[in-house]
């Protein structure tokens, strides 16, 4: 059974005081900066500093992950901002290797053109999936976002088949010389995002994403039971919820009491959720902090 656990509390005051090469994989979405209404979080500083906390997270993170480990650093952006999530990805850059770019849809218009006849006209200039519309003279409805796939080399090992997907044309294996019934999905995940009517139907959160982002990461790193993943900026605990369901360890963390108090009751946890202080009294996975607070926000 896996271990999953909530923290409440900064995450480079506890990302420093985990043991070096502990964490497997990290699958997280920080705050985009673009003036999003968290409860109690600002997220609509100077980009400077902004920036700055970004690359003190990436510089933690390098420091956790195994030699091949990996992070997928979901970054956002919109028509105010439009390079935010490539600022972002600059700023972890400095610290690790981005080996490549997903590009993660709600939602996408189909051409079914080349599809066998019975996908042909059902598929054919269809829309699947929901996205915030805008009603604009100059901006497209935004339908994607970026997931970064960097590790500490840029060669970090993938297991393509665990997120493959079945050929479209059952002729294919044979004409390719092989008999897999799975092939690589490629870098273009398609992710429908479940329909809300409030912001209580989300738990107040402002850009929570669905379970299977971080499930489809976790599985394409080729994560095993005893792995750690970490969520430095854990939300409601998407990413936990997806480790937790593949039985690998996770944990998160998170500043907000309410995010925190969502994840635990989606993990199904009743206990009192520790802050940082109390659980820097507990040394797994946690190792002794020689210099638990040389990183501050």
């Amino acid at each position: 059974m896996s271990s999953v656990t909530v923290i409440q509390g900064d995450c480079l005051e506890y990302m420093a005081t985990m043991a070096a090469g502990s964490v497997a994989a990290v699958v997280t979405s920080p705050p985009y900066n673009l003036g999003k209404p968290y409860p109690t979080y600002d997220d609509d500083r100077p980009l400077d500093e902004y920036l700055a906390d970004q690359s003190k997270a990436a510089e933690q993170i390098r420091r956790l992950l195994k030699p091949g480990g990996h992070l997928f650093l979901n970054a956002g952006w919109n028509s105010k901002h439009p390079a935010r999530m490539v600022e972002v990805m600059l700023a972890f850059s400095q610290h690790l290797t981005l080996q490549q770019p997903i590009y993660c849809t709600k939602s996408a218009a189909f051409d079914g053109s080349s599809l066998p006849k019975d996908l042909r006209a059902a598929m054919h200039d269809r829309q699947v999936g929901h996205f915030v519309s805008v009603n604009s003279k100059f901006f497209l409805n935004p339908t994607a976002e970026m997931i970064w796939h960097f590790s500490p080399t840029g060669r970090s090992p993938i297991d393509r088949l665990a997120i493959g997907v079945p050929y479209v044309w059952a002729d294919q294996p044979a004409r390719f010389g092989h008999h897999r019934e799975l092939h690589c999905r490629g870098t273009t995940w398609h992710i429908p995002y479940k329909t809300t009517q409030s912001r209580a139907d989300r738990d107040h959160h402002p850009s929570p994403f669905p379970v299977a982002l971080p499930e489809r990461c976790l599985k394409l790193a080729g994560l095993k039971p005893g792995d750690l993943v970490l969520d430095p900026f854990m939300g409601t605990g998407a990413t936990l919820l997806a480790a937790q369901q593949l039985g690998i360890d996770a944990i998160g963390i998170e500043l907000d009491p309410g995010f925190c108090a969502a994840a635990r009751r989606r993990l199904g946890q009743t206990e009192e959720i520790p802050d940082a202080a109390q659980a820097l009294g507990r040394r797994e996975p946690c190792a002794s902090p020689d210099s638990a607070h040389d990183i501050k926000e």
